[in-house]
């Protein structure tokens, strides 16, 4: 399957974008100079309903709020689940992140990371629980700085031109394809072994940190983290069904 950006597409990921950039400032209603790439955009967006102008700048609305949130969830989750699908040793069926809790340092954890038998399969992951394998990749560069704000650069026509998107496209267009992994349920196998790991890494994880609040916090405070703690593990077990994916993938704006 190729994957192909269509403009409907592209410009609610450049919404998405702009908001995402407004919870930490406004632009002017003016958008002079590098920023006029963007008012086809905005008045988009007003239309839409998700920005509103106030004393002469674009500002987010309610409405717009939601969906900036919405990003994160999505994200929050990404990183939770899926991205431990990015190194997969496909021949011995194990998982780099099984032993993330080995190393002592950063350096020696991305060392093991780097190494050649690892594939990267979350795209293939994402399409089989039928998640927009563009969307995973847009928000992580997202969220990895990615797209380059620097004011004294014009990243503004970078946005609304097609090169960073096509760089996204080639990621996606690249990634082991889910019909490599459909043969014998492989993909299925691979999803079940994940969530198995997740859940211990999410368990190795809380149990840390309730043991270090356990010297500092209240009563109170610890039994709210518990509380979390269990809620986090009952969410997460609902994924051992290799078709489950969380319903923030497909709120619609």
């Amino acid at each position: 399957m190729k994957f192909v950006l269509d403009k409907e597409q592209k410009r609610k990921f450049i919404f998405a974008f702009l908001l995402d950039q407004m919870t930490d400032q406004t632009f002017n209603v003016m958008l002079e100079g590098n920023n006029s790439f963007l008012e086809p955009y905005f008045v988009d967006m007003m239309a839409s309903n998700l920005v509103t102008i106030q004393n002469d700048r674009y500002v987010i609305t309610e409405k717009g709020d939601e969906v900036a949130i919405n990003l994160q969830d999505k994200y929050g989750e990404f990183l939770k689940f899926y991205d431990i699908f990015c190194a997969v040793d496909l021949n011995a069926g194990e998982f780099a992140f099984s032993k993330i809790f080995d190393f002592e340092t950063d350096d020696e954890w991305f060392a093991y990371l780097n190494q050649d038998n690892w594939s990267d399969v979350r795209i293939a992951v994402c399409e089989f629980k039928k998640i927009d394998p563009i969307e995973i990749v847009f928000l992580s560069f997202l969220n990895e700085g990615r797209f380059d704000t620097d004011e004294n650069k014009n990243w503004q026509f970078d946005l609304v031109s097609d090169l960073i998107w096509d760089e996204i496209l080639e990621i996606c267009n690249t990634a082991i394809p889910l019909d490599d992994l459909l043969v014998d349920d492989a993909i299925q196998d691979i999803i079940k072994q994940g969530t198995e790991i997740v859940l211990a890494n999410i368990k190795e994880e809380n149990s840390r940190r309730l043991e270090e609040m356990r010297a500092s916090a209240t009563t109170e405070e610890y039994d709210e983290e518990v509380v979390i703690v269990e809620e986090e593990i009952v969410y997460y077990e609902e994924y051992y069904d290799p078709y489950y994916a969380s319903p923030c993938w497909f709120w619609y704006w």
